[in-house]
């Protein structure tokens, strides 16, 4: 079921980001989920290593459109010019895509050792759909109309669990 849309604000509170077109792909999970709780966002593809300086303009820039959550879809995790760049403001939400275990462990290890003072939400390796749920239980907090599509969701997902069981 899709939520009808709300009192959240038209423009978008957040940003799905990847370093390539490949990446972003493997965020469309996250863009349905969004899109099925009603949360307007947009989608940036940027490169923190290849364009440190857009990367930079970028983040400086979210906030001041009203962003308040970046869900960063990212095959190697977080470097540390995603974290320069995105600053204290943005909330983060790591996503790791991998292929290879050696891929899930850097893209994993890369977000739960981030330095005291650049804080990083991490979901599971290739769980973009939860990336989505974390920025939206973050947007709740001042955006309570999210919390009834929040609420149908997870039992929309418990009674689909409950069917799965023997």
């Amino acid at each position: 079921h899709t939520v009808p849309p709300m009192a959240i604000p038209e423009h978008p509170l957040l940003d799905i980001v990847a370093e390539n077109t490949e990446d972003m792909q493997a965020m469309d999970p996250c863009a349905v989920q969004l899109r099925k709780l009603g949360v307007n966002f947009s989608q940036k593809i940027l490169s923190a290593l290849y364009d440190p300086d857009g990367m930079r303009a970028y983040a400086e820039g979210a906030w001041h459109e009203g962003k308040r959550v970046v869900v960063v879809g990212a095959r190697h995790g977080m470097t540390s010019g995603m974290i320069e760049a995105f600053g204290h403001r943005l909330n983060v939400v790591l996503v790791p895509l991998a292929d290879t275990e050696l891929e899930a462990k850097t893209a994993l290890y890369s977000g739960v050792q981030m330095p005291n003072g650049h804080p990083v939400n991490v979901v599971g390796v290739n769980r973009p759909v939860n990336g989505a749920l974390s920025a939206a239980k973050m947007l709740s907090i001042a955006h309570p109309e999210l919390l009834l599509p929040l609420d149908l969701d997870h039992a929309e997902r418990s009674a689909n669990a409950k069917k799965e069981l023997p």
